[in-house]
C-alpha cells in the first residue's frame, strides 16, 4: 500500500525529464521496500506475542478439562472399588461433589450438555408425534411381553440335547449308549419344567445364549446409553454403568430422590416423577425407536410404576397412562435431537469406557 501511495504521488508529481523521474522513481521504490520490510518486522514482533499467548492458552485450557475430566473418574473409580457394604454411603457422599464439579465443568465452558433439558412437564401426545421421532406402535410394542430369548433358549437347548443323545447313543457302547441318550434327553424335560414353573431360574441361561446374537448385544448396549444420556442432560449425574450377563444397569447418583422411593412414608411430586418417567423409560424409547420389538420394558415399567405409586397427589390410572406415553415420546425425541452425541456414547459403552470418558463422548458431540 506505501508503494501504491508512493507511486501515485510521483505519477502526479512528475513534472520534470524521464531522467528526474525514473531517478525520483526509483529512490521511492527503495524507500517502500525499506519501509515495507521494516513494517513486516514490526508486525511480525508484535503478533509473534500473541500467537504465543493464544496457544498458551488453548493448552491451559486443554489441560484444565483434561484435569476435570480425570478428577470425575478418580472420584467414581474409588467408589466403585469399594465392596458391596460400603458402596451406598459412598455414593451418597459423592453426589454433590460430583454435581458441583459437573457444573463447575459447566461454567467454565468446558461442558455444555450436562443438566441441559431444562423443566419437564407432561402433555398429551398425539400419534403423529410419535412417527416424527421414529416410533410405531408404541402401545404394542410396549405392552406387548417379548419372550424371543426365552423361545430361543428352549429351542436351543431341546436342539443340543437332541444331538447330543443322538451322538451318545451312537458312540457308547451297549447299554452306557441307551442310558446317555435318554440322560441327554431328559435334560430338556427339566428346563421345559422349570421354565413353565419357576422361570426366574433360567435367567443366567437365557441370557447367556442370547448374547451369542449380536442384536442381542446391540439392544443392550442401546437401551443403557439413553438411561445414561437423557440422567446426564436431565441433570442426573452417572456413577457406574455395566452390560454385563446379569448386570445391565446403569447407577445414578440421586439419593434424595431414592430414599423417598424407598422409603414407606416417602412421597414425591409430581414434577419429580416426570422427570424420573422419562429416564426410567428412555430405554423402552429406545428399543422401540431402533428395533420392530421391546424386550427391556418388565423392568423400566417397574421403576416408573414404582414413582408413581409414591407421588402425592395420587395419579388416577388414565393419567398414569398418559405420562407413560409422554415419556416415551419425550425420550425418544431426546434421543432424535442428540443423535449424535447418543451415537457416540453407545460406541464408548460397547468399548466398556469409564464414567468419565462416556461423558466426554456425549460432550464431543
Amino acid at each position: 500500500m506505501a508503494f501504491t501511495v508512493l507511486a501515485t504521488k510521483t505519477t502526479i508529481s512528475g513534472s520534470g525529464g524521464a531522467s528526474s523521474l525514473a531517478s525520483s522513481s526509483s529512490l521511492s521504490a527503495r524507500r517502500c521496500r525499506t519501509t515495507s520490510t521494516r513494517g513486516l518486522m514490526s508486525s511480525s514482533r508484535t503478533t509473534t506475542p500473541l500467537t504465543t499467548t493464544t496457544r498458551r492458552r488453548g493448552t491451559a485450557r486443554a489441560v484444565t478439562t483434561r484435569s476435570s475430566y480425570e478428577t470425575l473418574e478418580q472420584t467414581l473409580g474409588k467408589i466403585k472399588e469399594l465392596p458391596p457394604s460400603e458402596r451406598e454411603n459412598a455414593l451418597r457422599a459423592a453426589e454433590q461433589p460430583v454435581k458441583s464439579l459437573l457444573n463447575e465443568m459447566k461454567e467454565k465452558n468446558e461442558i455444555s450438555k450436562w443438566n441441559s433439558l431444562g423443566k419437564l412437564q407432561s402433555e398429551n401426545v398425539f400419534p403423529r408425534a410419535f412417527t416424527e421421532v421414529g416410533l410405531t406402535d408404541v402401545d404394542a410394542k410396549i405392552g406387548t411381553p417379548n419372550n424371543d430369548a426365552d423361545f430361543n433358549f428352549i429351542v436351543t437347548v431341546t436342539v443340543t440335547t437332541s444331538l447330543l443323545a443322538v451322538i451318545i447313543g451312537v458312540t457308547l457302547p451297549g447299554d452306557w449308549g441307551a442310558f446317555g441318550s435318554y440322560l441327554m434327553g431328559g435334560v430338556s424335560l427339566v428346563v421345559l419344567a422349570i421354565g413353565s414353573t419357576a422361570p426366574g431360574l433360567l435367567k443366567v441361561g437365557v441370557d447367556t445364549v442370547s448374547r451369542l446374537n449380536p442384536e442381542y448385544m446391540e439392544r443392550i448396549v442401546k437401551h443403557e446409553a439413553a438411561h445414561f444420556l437423557i440422567a446426564y442432560l436431565s441433570g442426573i449425574p452417572v456413577s457406574s454403568y455395566s452390560l454385563g450377563l446379569m448386570e445391565m444397569h446403569v447407577e445414578l447418583l440421586e439419593a434424595k430422590i431414592e430414599k423417598k422411593l424407598v422409603g414407606k412414608a416417602g412421597v414425591i411430586t409430581q414434577e419429580e416423577m416426570e422427570a424420573l418417567a422419562v429416564v426410567a423409560m428412555s430405554g423402552v424409547a429406545a428399543e422401540a425407536k431402533y428395533f420392530e420389538k421391546v424386550a427391556g420394558q418388565e423392568a423400566d415399567l417397574f421403576s416408573l410404576q414404582k414413582a408413581m405409586n409414591k407421588t402425592e397427589p395420587k395419579l388416577g390410572a388414565q393419567k398414569e397412562q398418559s405420562v407413560t406415553r409422554w415419556a416415551v415420546y419425550k425420550a425418544a425425541k431426546i434421543i432424535t435431537d442428540n443423535e449424535t452425541s447418543y451415537d457416540r456414547l453407545c460406541q464408548a459403552m460397547k468399548e466398556g469406557k469409564s464414567v468419565a470418558e462416556c461423558v466426554r463422548a456425549i460432550e464431543s458431540a
